[in-house]
C-alpha cells in the first residue's frame, strides 16, 4: 500500500484480526500479508472510519 495522501491512514481488516497495516505516514510504503483463506475481509482507515473497501483473496 503506498498512502498518496496527505494524512496518515490504516488499511485494518474489521470483524477480526486478518490483517492491519499499522499507521502509514504520506507518502509512505507498507506491506501486509494477505489471509490465506479464501474471501472477502472488510476493511476501514482507523482514523477515517467512513474510508472502507473490501480485500478480496481467491
Amino acid at each position: 500500500m503506498v498512502n498518496k495522501d496527505p494524512e496518515t491512514h490504516t488499511l485494518t481488516a474489521t470483524g477480526g484480526k486478518a490483517f492491519d497495516t499499522g499507521k502509514v505516514a504520506s507518502g509512505q510504503t507498507v506491506t501486509f500479508t494477505a489471509p490465506d483463506k479464501a474471501g472477502s475481509y472488510p476493511f476501514i482507515c482507523t482514523f477515517h472510519p467512513y474510508m472502507k473497501g473490501t480485500l478480496t483473496v481467491r
